[in-house]
């Protein structure tokens, strides 16, 4: 009777229709449930947190497989029995490696074993099998090391995510006379095929290649073995150990770069991103290693490339030559187009070959080494170095092979907050900036090392084909770059921390080779940067470029010899902003939204071009929120109706669209004081924050109040906007969402002016928000308690005042008197 039924049940055990697994007739062992209970847990997660699910049809880049594989013939999979460590304590294990997985993961009853600690949380979105919609989740991450067991030298670390079980399923064992076979050719496997060792690990496509060679050993018609530096591994097809087991293996691919994340974040409940990480154990060996590597010659540092695990070049690093040459023919095509070009883009190596940045390759086998493509990058903001030269070292022949870039660690960002820079050049009465002078090619490169940067060039007088030359010094293409910048300036800079203080402290505050600062006056800031110009000068670099507010510190510089370090332009780049020295006045960078509105009215307006033009806008300081906020809105509207990237919107939307566009003529003009106080002589500083909240978008501002000469001023600090979430929430629960801003902003100004602000004051409108703020956080529902008691942990509650409808009118007025 059960065909007959209406019901659209699914049976967990055959996974037929219309029938219960309690009347299924079909002789098969229930699936393991724990992908079906994660998913649940997932879920509950996601309810309890009133965080949406996801549409899949904007979905990118994630994936899902499911593989029935009869208990007849099972395959093998990669797995390894080997050392789990952490400082202290260490477990044998068994690890899954699949480079199908993008992630690498442990099993929570292994991190307790070993003690690993949490050195920082990633967000995910989660296909499981049978689902259309993902589940976001954040999942703790932490580092440990994997050891051979056959080789105690052979150690390699690894991130992973942390999740409750890795997997249930019973592994497939060679039979015996397959490890007979084995065991007379002395193979070593990395496996022990032990059953009592329990599966705790999977290692991702994010290590499986560093851990995995390229060499194999056919055994039989099906079965192979794959080499690795724990062993060798099997793989193939095996016969399995029972047969009356069916083997499900649902594969979840999950991708927290996906689009899926870089659009939501213009409308999710998402954190406040000011929350800063310590360096994990890894991040300290890899500053270590790298530091231990380091030389000086007398001139400039010299360092090694940064190979990853610090275990040299792979074996199978291609040498890229086709791809280079065929690149630069083609360049050469362009450049015979452009004559005043080409001898710009040839003069920049002819230069560098005199100054020995770029010399001639010793040894020109094409097989050997890397060859690295290059290309013409104009830039028509830019006074010097119009015309540069980009080295891309990220190309490979095919996806087969592994770039250069792929085979060099990343790194670690040791460089400041770009906000807290931001925020700090704001505070001083006399600020200045600068710049150092082509700072990556000051590191000289090891000379065993320069054999991966080599680069094709054109012939000249003297050689009539195409020349092979290699850089000696580090370029700007490599993924280790802003790292080993940043390792060797701090690694400088240490050595004159106890002579000279406050300039340490300013030099570790350099972002990438940019320097802005400032102190209360011309004489402070006179002895900070001509001890920051000698300091760098010791090590190669030339600080240049300098320009700043104060006629005196610029006569100062002259008077003492600093006169070719100087630059006496009007207008000066500021971390993505504009601030013109003259006027001391601070406003952004709009020049590339201007031209791609331009570019854009010929192609139609579609979603695409909405979110080419929002992405485009770098306002960190949140000075045009209520403008930029409005476009969110729109493009949440946008991904509510589903359109396609090269759709062309809606009437009704478009007509929004163009309006918003038409106000930009007028944001362009907007500007506002570098200096958050008017003089050096004020008083009484409080911090004040206003909060609010509307059906569409909620957040917070923050102003600096203060007295000098007996009148009370405001200063604009920042402020944070957000798009309310998808699912729909009461206008309280938003208001608690915006007072959560105001505690974060209020924590973060707190921590960055920790010795200005002696009161502080946080407003907000709704009566019900400041009766959740001062009563206990655990009386109300997880999302109201969850909120309140994070308010709570920040700021305490009787600095929460009722915001007076007139208060900030009052606020606005005061400003724009400031301003005219």
């Amino acid at each position: 009777m059960s065909r007959f039924c209406e019901s659209g049940i699914v049976c967990k055990r055959c996974f037929s229709k219309f029938h219960h697994e309690s009347v299924c007739r079909k002789n098969i062992k229930p699936i393991n449930s724990a992908i079906n209970a994660s998913d649940r847990q997932t879920e509950s997660e996601s309810n309890s947190n009133n965080s949406s699910l996801v549409s899949n049809k904007n979905v990118d880049n994630i994936s899902v497989s499911h593989n029935n594989v009869s208990a007849k013939n099972k395959a093998f999979l990669q797995t390894c029995s080997i050392y789990a460590c952490s400082d202290k304590r260490s477990a044998l294990t068994n690890a899954i490696l699949d480079s199908a997985s993008h992630k690498s993961f442990i099993s929570a009853k292994l991190v307790k074993a070993l003690n690993l600690k949490i050195i920082r949380f990633e967000e995910l979105a989660i296909y499981s099998f049978g689902q259309t919609t993902a589940h976001k989740k954040r999942y703790p991450v932490v580092c440990l090391q994997l050891q051979s067991r056959h080789d105690s030298s052979k150690v390699y670390k690894l991130e992973a995510l942390v999740i409750e079980i890795i997997s249930n399923l019973s592994l497939n064992n060679p039979d015996l006379s397959t490890l007979r076979k084995l065991k007379e050719k002395n193979i070593q496997l990395a496996d022990s095929f032990e059953n009592e060792i329990p599966v705790d690990i999977l290692v991702g496509s994010d290590s499986f290649w560093d851990i995995v060679y390229d060499e194999k050993i056919r055994v039989t018609d099906n079965i192979w073995l794959i080499n690795s530096c724990f062993g060798w591994l099997l793989g193939g097809v095996g016969k399995g150990n029972n047969s009356d087991e069916s083997c499900q293996n649902v594969c979840l691919v999950m991708d927290s770069s996906s689009i899926l994340f870089d659009l939501s974040k213009f409308w999710e409940i998402e954190e406040f991103p000011n929350e800063t990480r310590g360096l994990s154990e890894r991040d300290d060996q890899l500053i270590r290693n790298f530091e231990n590597n380091l030389e000086f010659n007398g001139q400039r540092y010299v360092c090694k490339l940064m190979w990853k695990e610090n275990m040299g070049p792979p074996v199978g690093l291609d040498s890229n030559y086709e791809v280079a040459k065929k690149r630069f023919n083609s360049l050469c095509n362009k450049l015979n187009k452009n004559p005043e070009i080409s001898d710009q883009y040839k003069q920049i190596v002819k230069d560098q070959l005199e100054s020995n940045i770029v010399g001639k390759c010793v040894n020109e086998d094409i097989k050997s080494g890397y060859y690295m493509p290059h290309r013409a990058v104009i830039r028509d903001d830019k006074i010097t170095s119009e015309v540069r030269i980009v080295y891309d070292c990220s190309s490979k022949a095919n996806e087969d092979k592994k770039s250069f870039n792929d085979s060099l660690e990343t790194g670690v960002n040791l460089y400041v907050n770009i906000l807290d820079a931001i925020l700090k050049f704001r505070e001083n009465q006399v600020a200045f900036c600068g710049d150092l002078e082509k700072a990556f090619l000051m590191i000289e490169i090891a000379e065993e090392d320069r054999k991966y940067l080599k680069f094709l060039w054109f012939p000249n007088d003297t050689v009539n084909s195409t020349q092979t030359f290699e850089l000696n010094r580090l370029p700007f293409g490599l993924t280790t770059s802003p790292f080993a910048l940043a390792c060797v300036l701090k690694f400088h800079i240490k050595k004159f921390k106890d002579d000279y203080p406050k300039c340490y402290e300013m030099l570790n505050s350099l972002y990438v080779d940019d320097l802005y600062y400032g102190a209360e006056t011309a004489q402070d800031a006179y002895q900070l940067t001509s001890s920051a110009i000698e300091i760098l000068r010791s090590a190669g670099f030339n600080l240049r470029k300098l320009r700043t507010n104060c006629s005196e510190l610029n006569k100062l510089w002259c008077e003492n010899g600093y006169e070719e370090n100087t630059d006496h332009g009007q207008g000066s780049g500021f971390l993505g902003l504009n601030w013109d020295p003259i006027e001391d006045k601070i406003k952004l960078n709009l020049r590339d939204v201007r031209n791609s509105l331009e570019s854009g009215i010929a192609n139609g307006t579609t979603k695409r071009h909405v979110l080419r033009i929002i992405s485009q806008i770098f306002d960190p300081c949140g000075l045009i929120s209520p403008f930029v906020i409005t476009v969110k809105i729109l493009m949440q509207e946008l991904w509510e109706k589903g359109l396609k990237w090269d759709e062309q919107l809606p009437s009704g939307l478009e007509e929004k669209w163009r309006t918003w566009c038409s106000e930009l003529a007028h944001i362009d003009n907007l500007q506002i004081e570098r200096k958050l106080f008017s003089n050096a002589g004020m008083s009484e500083i409080s911090l004040h924050v206003f909060c609010d909240a509307s059906p569409k978008a909620y957040g917070a501002v923050a102003y600096f109040r203060y007295i000098t000469e007996g009148r009370v001023k405001v200063s604009f600090i920042i402020s944070k906007s957000k798009v309310a979430p998808l699912k729909t929430l009461t206008l309280a629960r938003l208001e608690l969402m915006a007072a959560r801003i105001a505690a974060r902003l209020a924590k973060y100004l707190l921590n960055t002016f920790p010795s200005l602000t002696k009161e502080i004051f946080l407003w907000s409108d709704s009566k019900i928000v400041l009766h959740w703020l001062k009563g206990s956080s655990k009386i109300w529902k997880p999302f109201v308690s969850n909120r309140v008691a994070q308010v709570q942990l920040l700021t305490p509650p009787n600095c929460w005042k009722v915001a007076p409808k007139i208060l900030p009118t009052l606020l606005q007025e005061e400003n724009q008197r400031e301003n005219s």
